[in-house]
Formats: structure tokens, C-alpha cells, sequence
């Protein structure tokens, strides 16, 4: 019984928290002393005067992170744009065979001797391997 009171009391603490975050969130013009001093036509002006500029510097302020979020989406489908194009050019055929890129060359004879050595050699020392573990030790 006792944790239902504490979470309904943590509840209550938390909306009263949010409500007044929320009450000291609405007033976007700070009153100042000098404005405070002006009489009540001077201080609407003044307020109305201050809420514009603030106005527009947020709407200057969210107009360039709207043009740097679609300059870098742009940018974005240009790289992807250029990637799809290399990735047809390449499965359509459009790049040389096989036999005629450098990079790509034939099996050699001199390759071919070393296979067949290191295989041998692979086989001697298997057969070896083999005979060693198939000998009875000697009885003594």
C-alpha cells in the first residue's frame, strides 16, 4: 500500500513540475525594469516591438537548419545517385573482360611447379604423419 502512495506522490510531483515549467515557458518576451517603468501603450509597443525581432531571428534560425537538412539530403542522393550509376555501368558490362584488366592474370607456369611441389610436399608430410602414428612401439 505504502509504494501505490509513493508513486501517486511522485505523480503529483512531476505534474506540478511540468506545470511549472510550462507556466514560465509562455512568456517569451522577458519583462525587464525599464520595461516595467513605461507606462501600459509604451510597454505593449515595446513587447510587440521585441516579439517580432525575436520572431523573425527563430524563423531565420529554423529557415537555415531547413536549407543545410536539404542540402545534406541532397548531397545524400547525389553520393547514392553516383553509386547506382558505377553499380550499373558494372553489371552491364561495361568494364573489361577477365583476360584483359592487369590485375587479372592467367595461372602461370611458374605458379603452376609451386602448386604441384607444396602439394607434394603436403602429401610426403601426410604419409609421414600417417606412419608415425600407425607403428606399434616395440615391446621391451
Amino acid at each position: 500500500m505504502s509504494l501505490l502512495r509513493r508513486s501517486d506522490f511522485l505523480q503529483l510531483a512531476v505534474l506540478g513540475l511540468l506545470a511549472g515549467t510550462l507556466a514560465s515557458g509562455w512568456a517569451a518576451v522577458p519583462i525587464t525594469p525599464e520595461l516595467q517603468q513605461m507606462n501600459e501603450a509604451d510597454r505593449a509597443r515595446q513587447i510587440q516591438f521585441d516579439a517580432q525581432v525575436s520572431l523573425r531571428e527563430k524563423i531565420q534560425v529554423g529557415t537555415q537548419r531547413y536549407e543545410d537538412r536539404q542540402a545534406f539530403r541532397q548531397a545524400l542522393v547525389n553520393g547514392m545517385r553516383e553509386q547506382a550509376d558505377a553499380r550499373q555501368e558494372e553489371i552491364a558490362g561495361n568494364r573489361p573482360a577477365l583476360g584483359e584488366s592487369p590485375e587479372h592474370k592467367g595461372f602461370g607456369s611458374t605458379n603452376m611447379i609451386l602448386a604441384v611441389f607444396l602439394l607434394f610436399a603436403g602429401f610426403l608430410a601426410f604419409r609421414y604423419w600417417q606412419k608415425q602414428n600407425t607403428e606399434v612401439p616395440s615391446a621391451y
